[in-house]
């Protein structure tokens, strides 16, 4: 269970009305860090900044494309707070799973954000040749799978 705030009350009502009637002429987007620490975290940056969001039911940032700016810099503070950093993204959930457990298996850091565009990685800088090793070693073994279950 996320240790963060929920927004409750008339505001939190007033607010999620305004994303309804929104969300008909703008884009909805999402964001949650999946580290409770660092959710935790964002959350705090967004009420220091006084972003405008909800919190969904999977406990993630909800919010409007005009209030990208503001919600967006909360993330990149919790994310500068980390490391010197960059987004790295897989097309499926084979490959994103393979990833993340040859990254844990050489021990290199990196925290995984849950985004309406799908599961992204977030990893250190200096570690980006290490990553494009286990990038290669992941559609290696993804082509090899392809491969076999063609011959089935």
């Amino acid at each position: 269970m996320l240790d963060v705030p929920i927004r409750a009350g008339k505001r939190a009502t007033q607010l999620n009305a305004t994303l309804d009637a929104r969300e008909t002429m703008e884009t909805t987007r999402k964001l949650r860090f999946l580290d409770e620490r660092l959710q935790s975290a964002f959350i705090q940056e967004l009420i220091r900044v006084k972003g405008r969001y909800v919190i969904n039911e999977t406990g993630a940032v909800v919010f409007m494309q005009s209030d990208a700016d503001t919600v967006i810099n909360a993330a990149h503070a919790v994310r500068d707070s980390l490391f010197p950093w960059y987004f790295m993204k897989w097309n499926n959930h084979r490959e994103t799973y393979r990833f993340a457990a040859l990254l844990k298996e050489a021990s290199l850091p990196f925290y995984l954000e849950e985004h309406e565009s799908g599961t992204w990685f977030l990893v250190r800088s200096e570690d980006k040749l290490s990553h494009e090793r286990i990038s290669q070693h992941v559609q290696d073994t993804g082509q090899e799978i392809k491969e076999q279950e063609g011959t089935k």
